[in-house]
């Protein structure tokens, strides 16, 4: 797990993401949408792996809820 660095960007986040993806892990677009969003005050004390995981989290809940919407898949 990285450091807490208290200069993270949203461009960190974004590469942590990236990396996260060619790892295996499952990022789906809105991930980086929501990456490119955050602003100083979500950087708080967090390391890049958090805000990355946060990302994510938010991301795929987005995006479940577009599928959702346009009813791709069931509630």
């Amino acid at each position: 797990m990285d450091t807490v660095n208290p200069f993270v960007t949203p461009a960190a986040v974004v590469d942590e993401l990236m990396r996260m993806r060619s790892l295996g892990y499952f990022v789906v677009d809105e991930a980086y949408e929501f990456a490119r969003d955050f602003d100083l005050a979500d950087f708080a004390g967090l390391s890049v792996s958090s805000l990355a995981f946060i990302a994510c989290e938010r991301g795929y809940a987005e995006h479940k809820s577009r599928m959702r919407s346009s009813g791709i898949i069931g509630a």
